[in-house]
């Protein structure tokens, strides 16, 4: 299951931090990705890959779980 550890504000967007499980015995990889309006635009994983299938998955976590959490608070 994809955890978020961390969401920080920062003036250049949102930074967050979480754990994307690896499909080997590995277990999670360390996943950091930056969103401006609602974009990804930069990404880190430990697996040394810029831009891979798990920062996608962090993404569309963040997306689906966090962001619809938000909107539904506002309303």
């Amino acid at each position: 299951m994809t955890r978020i550890l961390s969401i920080k504000d920062t003036p250049g967007g949102r930074i967050i931090e979480g754990l994307v499980p690896a499909k080997c015995i590995v277990g999670f990889h360390k996943v950091r990705i930056k969103v401006v309006n609602s974009k990804m635009v930069e990404s880190e994983c430990s697996c040394g890959s810029t831009l891979c299938p798990h920062a996608v998955k962090l993404y569309l976590f963040y997306m689906t779980h966090v962001k619809r959490n938000e909107n539904s608070v506002k309303r």
